[in-house]
């Protein structure tokens, strides 16, 4: 239960940004600025990722654990490209 509730935190607060971030590709100075970055992108995808979801009528359990696997896909792909593994 943790596990979940760490995963759920990171998703809420940082997920989202960072994958978003990693596509502009902004030229931040340090850690501190990426991470508030991050979190306030996070939030404002959250957000707007809820509104879709439940204006489409797709807003489920299954549909946010689909989302949740399907951004740390992104960020496992972004870290083992960054290490020139693939």
């Amino acid at each position: 239960m943790l596990i979940i509730g760490i995963v759920a935190f990171l998703q809420m607060a940082f997920l989202p940004g960072f994958i978003l971030l990693g596509f502009l590709r902004p030229k931040s100075s340090n850690i501190f600025q990426t991470l508030s970055y991050s979190f306030c992108l996070s939030l404002v995808l959250n957000y707007f990722i809820a509104c879709i979801l439940t204006m489409l009528g797709c807003y489920s359990t299954v549909m946010v654990r689909s989302l949740v696997v399907l951004e740390l896909v992104f960020v496992f792909v972004k870290m083992l490209r960054q290490e020139d593994l693939i």
